[in-house]
C-alpha cells in the first residue's frame, strides 16, 4: 500500500503478486472460465487511496475534527487511521475458503507457494469478511 499512505512497501514476493481479490468471466458464455482477476495488493492500495481522497476532499470538516480529536496527532493521524483500515478491509480475501473460489486463480496460489486444499466443505462458515475475525 505503499503510494497511498506515505509508507515505501518493499516489492511483493511472487506470493503476494498472485492473491487474488476480484475476478471476472465473460459474461455472455456462462461456461467460460476467469479472464481477468484483479491482484489483492492492488484492491487493498486503491481502497486506501479512495480512503484517503474521501478524507481530503469529501469528508465534512466538523466529522474530520471529531474523529481526530481522540488521536494524538489530530487530522494526520485519523487520515492515517482511516487508510490503513480501509487497505486491510478484504485482507481475509487471503485465506484458503475464498483463494478456492476459482480454481484456476487457486492453482497458481499454489504455485508460487499456497498451501491451499482443493476444496473447503462449507464456505458459508468461512467467509473472508470473517476469516481474520477472532472469537
Amino acid at each position: 500500500m505503499g503510494s497511498s499512505v506515505g509508507i515505501t512497501a518493499p516489492p511483493l514476493s511472487d506470493a503476494a503478486r498472485w492473491a487474488w481479490a476480484k475476478s471476472g468471466r465473460d459474461p455472455w458464455d456462462p461456461h467460460s472460465g476467469v479472464d481477468r482477476w484483479l491482484p489483492l495488493w492492488l484492491h487493498l492500495d486503491d481502497s486506501a487511496a479512495v480512503a484517503g481522497r474521501l478524507w481530503d476532499e469529501w469528508v465534512a470538516e466538523s466529522v474530520r475534527r471529531h474523529i481526530a480529536a481522540s488521536l494524538p496527532e489530530d487530522d494526520a493521524d485519523a487520515r492515517s487511521l482511516l487508510t490503513f483500515l480501509a487497505g486491510i478491509h478484504d485482507i481475509g480475501k487471503i485465506s484458503p475458503a475464498f483463494a478456492v473460489q476459482e480454481p484456476a486463480l487457486a492453482d497458481q496460489m499454489r504455485l508460487v507457494g499456497y498451501p491451499l486444499e482443493h476444496q473447503v466443505l462449507d464456505r458459508a462458515q468461512v467467509r473472508h469478511e470473517l476469516a481474520v475475525e477472532r472469537r
